[in-house]
């Protein structure tokens, strides 16, 4: 049933028995139904309280006392009342411009309006919700330390929240689209791990119902493996359906018996697909707050980190204190580094550091005592960042700064004799010769290309690639080593040439979650080769001709046009025709056998 064929207007003038003649012939539910939704709710309920009971007092979680606020208590008990609001939504019947009646708090009749508890009929933009402070305070719960939601595997510290979308209620086989109702998926690693639920449809006070949950978010990740499927609720439970018209159990327990078609369902807003979880409308902690964290002077047991707040928006008081988390790049996922074991549990101190708008601070880190000296290996520092509001709210967030410890010759863990950082080549212009360049590298988190060949850093480059795709703001730097061989050249052209190689060109990318921004420059020059702005960074392969000297080249190329192939790429570059040329920037190569 579409919203534009339901006129209730006709009811207008309509007399008592005309209505109840009506409602007789049309009741969603019947009382038996409706007694065994209470009764299934309210053991439920009673059920998650019990079970909940004592979990949130406050306590001391891992090296920080941390006190859990009463409205995460309140939040897991209005996850279980959602049951009954569902399910009281598929026998609703909403009267535009009727008066209808409803009981107070001491169980009297009092008359209202549609508008009254509602506060609009006319579908509320899902970008307003993410303004609210319960939406901030409901997302903040899967970054948490202490995981008060109880999900699996939280804290999800880089967690970010993607588009939303809405689940259609189906009842007889009538798909009903309900207004103002949004899902928030939470995304950490690609990944969904729960989602925050705003609901609008019963607004008292204009006031907004959040609440968040793992709930089915590892069975969608599962049934998305299979391909796109489109949502929705019964009074017994959340399903999808594929388009092959499949259905999926996704939270139920009582298989979906119905004849409802994917064509049916699909609203548009309730289709989810393998690309929903990378449309990201609510962080990270760089875009939203305008925070950047550099690791400065690694050591095994300690660093500097340069925390630079420029931008941002919503941004207040923002503040940090002496908490930190140390995370290690483990199969392409960063897993928390386990604490050294103590007789005595250690507590954080309790400082707190203002975090000056448009300006840089430093604090020095030490982590001997809480992690020992680490081995080589890719990690990053996490930072808790807190934005007071005046109202004397708060939001808080953790930003990263990723740093390497390799091993040197003698096979023992340390950090390479780094020099300046990637950033600091660029900002300060620092010159070095090719032999001096290339040194630097392979010392630093950076990825550098040796001809046609990458030698060190790919692990860097899959970490930007991972991010781009997530659109989290990123940066990387590349190094270009060039070298003239003998062999394969005239002898006048090597002699003409020689003196001109080795060439190290520095390459400084930065993905500002929208935009790819690439500067280059000659490692002995300060003027730069390349300074240019792109939309899109594609990944190309291909199987090189048999007159190669490899046999397979990949590659990751800048462009503005996503249609770009390898095939168009290596036209436009041979023809002789002005009017075949693509623009593109080619930031990584690697030929292979």
């Amino acid at each position: 049933m579409q919203n534009d064929e339901l006129n209730l207007n006709i009811l207008e003038n309509a007399d008592s028995k005309a209505i109840e003649t009506l409602s007789e012939s049309y009741s969603a539910l019947s009382d038996s139904d409706v007694s065994r939704l209470f009764a299934r709710s309210e053991e439920l309920f009673k059920n998650r309280a019990s079970d909940r009971d004592g979990k949130y007092s406050a306590s001391v979680s891992g090296v920080e006392i941390y006190h859990r606020p009463l409205w995460q208590k309140i939040l897991t008990v209005s996850a279980s009342m959602a049951l009954i609001c569902s399910a009281l939504t598929g026998a609703a019947i909403f009267y535009k411009n009727n008066s209808f009646y409803m009981r107070d708090g001491g169980g009297e009749l009092s008359s209202g309006s549609i508008e009254d508890q509602i506060g609009s009929t006319e579908e509320i933009p899902y970008e307003t919700v993410i303004e609210n402070g319960k939406f901030t305070m409901s997302y903040d719960s899967f970054t948490c330390d202490s995981n008060p939601l109880q999900i699996s595997g939280a804290p999800y510290r880089d967690a970010v929240v993607a588009k939303p979308f809405k689940s259609v209620l189906v009842g007889d086989d009538t798909v009903v689209a309900p207004l103002n109702n949004w899902i928030f998926p939470v995304v950490s690693d690609k990944q969904y791990v729960g989602f925050v639920n705003c609901d609008m449809r019963f607004l008292r006070n204009h006031e907004l119902s959040f609440w968040g949950g793992q709930m089915y978010a590892p069975k969608l990740n599962e049934a998305l493996e299979k391909g796109s499927i489109a949502l929705f609720d019964t009074v017994d439970g959340t399903y999808g359906i594929y388009e092959d018209n499949t259905i999926i159990e996704l939270q139920t327990y009582v298989p979906y018996s119905g004849n409802i078609t994917f064509e049916e369902v699909n609203q548009g807003y309730n289709l989810v697909t393998a690309d929903s979880a990378l449309d990201i409308v609510y962080g990270p902690m760089s875009k939203e707050w305008g925070i950047t964290l550099k690791a400065l002077d690694v050591t095994p047991t300690g660093l500097t980190i340069e925390c630079t707040q420029s931008g941002g928006k919503k941004v207040h008081e923002l503040s940090t204190g002496s908490y930190f988390v140390i995370q290690n790049l483990n199969g392409g996922v960063w897993e928390d580094v386990e604490y050294l074991p103590h007789e005595e549990e250690l507590v954080w101190t309790s400082e707190a550091w203002i975090i000056q708008k448009e300006a840089t601070a430093a604090w020095d880190v030490e982590w001997d005592m809480i992690y020992g000296e680490l081995p080589a290996g890719e990690y990053r520092i996490g930072k808790k960042i807190i934005n007071l509001r005046g109202t004397g709210a708060s939001s808080e967030g953790y930003a990263f700064a990723e740093f390497t410890i390799q091993e040197d010759d003698g096979s023992a863990a340390k950090v390479c004799e780094r020099g300046p950082s990637p950033e600091e080549i660029f900002e300060n212009n620092k010159l070095l010769t090719a032999e001096e360049a290339l040194e630097w590298a392979y010392n630093n988190p950076v990825v550098v290309q040796d001809d046609t060949h990458i030698t060190s850093g790919k692990e860097i480059w899959d970490s930007f690639f991972d991010s781009v795709n997530t659109k989290k703001p990123a940066s990387v730097m590349c190094v270009y080593n060039y070298v003239l061989y003998e062999e394969g050249i005239s002898p006048e052209l090597y002699e003409k040439e020689k003196d001109l190689y080795p060439q190290l060109f520095f390459c400084m990318l930065h993905y500002d979650g929208e935009e790819f921004h690439v500067k280059m420059r000659k490692s002995d020059e300060t003027e730069l080769d390349t300074d240019e702005t792109y939309k899109y960074l594609l990944h190309l392969s291909a199987e090189n001709p048999d007159t190669a000297l490899y046999r397979y080249t990949d590659e990751y190329v800048l462009v503005n046009d996503s249609s770009v192939t390898w095939e168009k790429l290596q036209r436009s570059m041979f023809s002789s025709l002005s009017g075949d040329w693509i623009k593109h920037s080619t930031v990584y190569m690697d030929m292979y056998d």
